[in-house]
């Protein structure tokens, strides 16, 4: 498929993503709906559905960006075999903590697993009353699920106590959640409490800490 059509899908994905409030179950294209979206080939609803997943900015993210160093094998690793593990990556601002979670889901997304993207300030608006009635169900539901800048979030009980819900039904599932954050370990379990972090990075959860320059400051 060349990039023209690529760019055209990936289009069409994210206005359905926004018009039924960002939370689509691509999975589950009826034919009308495939016809309207101009998905006809199974190439076109692997695109369709891989930028109804994740953000326009990291649909070409894979493994192969990705330096060889010792990091970069736990990563690859996780990605190849996740086994019910969450992958945690941490570090400061910019050193491709986004880029890596959306890498390391891929190969579970190109084995027919079902992958959704949710910053984790919009994870909460979502959650909050009046929001999609589905929502919680897709967090849960997802086969591999990225929590995206967790900690950027004000931390209140209301948060923590949704928050504690999903990693925790995820966890019980061994439904894989890879989560990015700027926070070290020990400052994000004094966020989150002891119980939640003890689900987030136990049960061999791969915890990986990317360093480096400010990409985003050095692309400009």
């Amino acid at each position: 498929m060349d990039p023209e059509q690529v760019g055209t899908l990936a289009e069409r994905a994210l206005e359905a993503a926004r018009a039924r409030g960002g939370l689509v179950n691509v999975e589950d294209l009826d034919a009308d709906e495939a016809e309207q979206l101009g998905v006809r080939t199974p190439e076109e609803h692997l695109v369709y559905r891989w930028s109804a997943a994740v953000p326009q900015r990291f649909h070409s993210a894979c493994l192969n960006d990705l330096e060889r160093t010792p990091v970069s094998v736990l990563i690859l690793e996780w990605a190849a075999r996740p086994d019910g593990r969450n992958l945690v990556l941490v570090g400061p601002t910019g050193v491709g903590k986004t880029h890596a979670a959306v890498a390391a889901v891929r190969p579970s997304f190109e084995r027919g697993l079902s992958v959704l993207f949710m910053p984790a300030v919009e994870l909460f608006d979502q959650l909050r009353p009046g929001g999609p009635e589905d929502a919680l169900d897709a967090l849960l539901d997802a086969d591999r699920l990225i929590v995206d800048d967790l900690g950027s979030e004000r931390p209140t009980g209301w948060t923590n106590e949704r928050l504690y819900l999903v990693i925790n039904r995820r966890w019980l599932d061994l439904r894989p959640t890879v989560i990015t954050t700027n926070l070290e370990p020990k400052t994000l379990e004094v966020e989150v409490g002891d119980r939640m972090f003890s689900r987030m990075v136990g049960s061999g959860a791969v915890v990986a800490r990317l360093t480096g320059p400010d990409l985003r400051r050095r692309s400009r």
